[in-house]
């Protein structure tokens, strides 16, 4: 996967993640979405959601962020719409410090000087 594609999936998923949160008025959405970004960020489909990943690109700063955001949604959108740009913001500056899929690959080096007879 190339580095734009991997870009547009993971705006897609965050995309879809926010507008599913503001329609439900609940964060699990969003917090869905944040790990599958996670997922596409390492190219480990596989990987399964614990609380070391879950406090990394969902601590609970961007979660009561998100909460108050979905409690003034409907008397102030230009607020909330602040609010959960910030929580993205937050969100897409912990994934970026995850290591791309290409560069998380271990290489392998021969070592013509050590010889198992």
């Amino acid at each position: 996967m190339t580095v734009d594609e991997m870009t547009a999936l993971i705006t897609n998923t965050l995309r879809n993640g926010i507008t599913e949160s503001i329609e439900k008025s609940t964060i699990d959405p969003m917090r869905i979405a944040a790990f599958e970004a996670y997922r596409i960020r390492t190219g480990k489909p596989e990987l399964e959601p614990n609380e070391a990943i879950n406090q990394h690109i969902f601590p609970s700063d961007v979660e009561q962020t998100l909460q108050l955001s979905l409690q003034i949604v409907e008397t102030d959108k230009e607020k909330a719409s602040v609010l959960y740009k910030g929580a993205l913001e937050q969100i897409m500056n912990r994934l970026s410090v995850v290591p791309q899929a290409r560069h998380s690959e271990k290489t392998t080096i021969w070592r013509f000087w050590k010889r198992n007879d």
